[in-house]
């Protein structure tokens, strides 16, 4: 990894701690949390109720994070989609 392309990824993590995470705990005193964060959908990001637009957010932040995102119709179409990703970028191992 060359020198520029690590302190690319190092700016963008800088970026991203910028915004302090919720905290789910009291502290180390053993209190329990608040009865209001208990439930992770009141501090987490807002997302769409239907499949569609979550889809298209996901897509959306593939975009901003520079991932490929392929969204292919069934197995045979994913196992033909990482067989190509595997040739072309000559990987030996897969999880």
């Amino acid at each position: 990894m060359t020198s520029g392309k690590r302190e690319e990824i190092l700016g963008r993590i800088r970026e991203a701690l910028r915004v302090p995470a919720p905290r789910r705990d009291a502290g180390h005193n053993g209190a329990p949390p608040p009865v209001d964060s208990i439930e992770p959908r009141a501090w987490l990001p807002a997302i769409p109720p239907e499949a569609e637009g979550q889809l298209a957010l996901f897509e959306k932040h593939c975009l901003q994070l520079r991932t490929d995102f392929q969204l292919v119709a069934g197995v045979e179409e994913a196992v033909k989609t990482l067989a190509t990703l595997r040739s072309r970028h000559q990987w030996t191992l897969g999880a």
